[in-house]
């Protein structure tokens, strides 16, 4: 009996001992454990948020573009999209009265707001860039079959000899797209317009 029990516990002790062992994985490399799973997640969680502000992976809604890494939108305060923007170029800009507008990097972004009811409110922003598209991945440089087929057919269309666009409303916002005035093929600006703000406008 004596035996057996002897026995048992060698058995016991030699599967512990196979277990620990399996710990490491290899030669000088510690086995993983809690602490190391804890760095590990709040390490590649700081690099994850900057790569995320140098993606296009937002949660873009059609209210919005991403610029800089950032997401711009006509329905934001007009501070938070200024912050987002950054550096205006002052001399290209004016923002003396109550009706403001700031270019960025050469005149690729332009943002006009106004002054309503004591506050800055934001009213139109422009892309006249290609490197910036809209949520649905066209903007500058696109054709009408592809607004077309990214918006469906505009809410209206103006062709007046000297502008032609097509306008996209929704709630509390449109987005124009402005063709070339030569050739009517492809689009050289796209407006958002803040509707609620843009009425309480001198212009409106």
């Amino acid at each position: 009996m004596k035996r057996r029990q002897t026995t048992a516990i060698l058995i016991a002790s030699t599967m512990m001992l196979t277990l620990i062992g399996c710990g490491k994985t290899s030669e000088g490399e510690t086995p993983v454990s809690a602490d190391n799973e804890i760095s590990v997640s709040e390490s590649s969680g700081s690099s994850d948020t900057t790569a995320l502000a140098d993606s296009t992976t937002f949660d873009s809604s059609d209210d919005s573009f991403i610029y800089n890494g950032n997401k711009i939108s006509i329905l934001n305060d007009a501070a938070l999209t200024l912050g987002y923007l950054g550096d205006y170029e002052t001399d290209a800009s004016s923002t003396g009265g109550n009706y403001k507008n700031y270019l960025f990097d050469g005149g690729d972004i332009r943002f006009d707001t106004s002054v309503v009811d004591g506050n800055e409110s934001p009213v139109y922003l422009y892309i006249h860039t290609p490197e910036v598209k809209t949520s649905r991945n066209v903007g500058v440089g696109s054709n009408q079959d592809e607004i077309i087929a990214s918006y469906g057919d505009p809410d209206k269309k103006t062709d007046d000899g000297i502008l032609f666009s097509f306008e996209y409303h929704f709630d509390t916002y449109n987005i124009t797209f402005r063709f070339d005035e030569q050739n009517k093929e492809s689009v050289d600006m796209v407006m958002y317009t803040n509707n609620y703000y843009l009425s309480k406008t001198a212009f409106s």
